[in-house]
């Protein structure tokens, strides 16, 4: 049911806020060690701050391309189900409520659609009552 998936997507969104934290403070390091190389008057110590920027810059995009990979995972496992789960939905409020078509919203395709034809709420509320 929808609600074991909700907690499934609140994991993913956890995920992805750590990592974003994560990366925050690597890049904190990195922005710290730069303006100590900028002010660096000794050539040997700036080559060290700049190697030590270098190292953390790696480690920052490695560590962002394993994580993201390891939450595209996440996301793989719990999206075809989540969707098939919305589609039916939509389905069974699109039968009750007599819509004979029913389009996700991208402006680059809907130019324009009245208020009272958005079933957005329908949807959530439907999932909220059957959890």
């Amino acid at each position: 049911c929808f609600k074991s998936k909700s907690k499934s997507v609140q994991q993913i969104v956890n995920e992805k806020e750590k990592l974003q934290v994560d990366l925050n403070l690597i890049k904190s390091k990195i922005d710290e060690l730069q303006s100590s190389s900028d002010k660096e008057t000794d050539s040997t110590k700036k080559s060290q701050l700049d190697s030590k920027i270098s190292t953390l810059k790696d480690q920052y995009s490695a560590y962002y391309k394993k994580r993201m990979s390891e939450i595209e995972n996440l996301e793989k496992n719990v999206m075809p189900s989540l969707y098939g789960e919305i589609y039916n939905v939509v389905k069974k409020v699109s039968e009750t409520e007599s819509y004979t078509i029913v389009m996700k919203y991208d402006p680059n395709i809907v130019f324009y659609y009245t208020a009272e034809s958005d079933i957005t709420d329908k949807i959530i509320s439907h999932f909220q009552e059957h959890q």
